[in-house]
């Protein structure tokens, strides 16, 4: 899924770089939902990216246990803090786990 990720960013004209850190974003969505919403047990992910000619947004969506409470990033939220333009860690609108949004400008 990462790769996949990455290869949609190249086709919307990232740099490797920028590719780079989308599929680093996609792991650590990935990482976050084994992690917190499924307590370290395989579970589904939704995973989406979109492309408006200027700004790559991924999400990365649960169907765990919720958006965990986040007082302070930890060291996965931080790091795509530092390689994106913008994270959100959501609750699902019907309630059923989280979304993670990244976006990334690319150019």
């Amino acid at each position: 899924l990462r790769k996949m990720a990455a290869a949609a960013a190249r086709s919307f004209g990232a740099s490797m770089l920028e590719a780079a850190d989308l599929e680093l974003s996609v792991g650590e969505g990935l990482a976050n939902a084994y992690l917190h919403a499924y307590n370290r047990r395989p579970g589904p992910v939704e995973i989406a990216i979109g492309f408006d000619g200027i700004t790559v947004s991924l999400s990365v969506r649960d169907q765990g246990n919720g958006k965990p409470e986040v007082t302070t990033p930890g060291r996965g939220l931080a790091l795509l803090e530092e390689l994106t333009d913008g994270v959100d860690l959501l609750p699902a609108p019907d309630g059923r786990g989280a979304i993670l949004h990244v976006t990334r400008r690319l150019g």
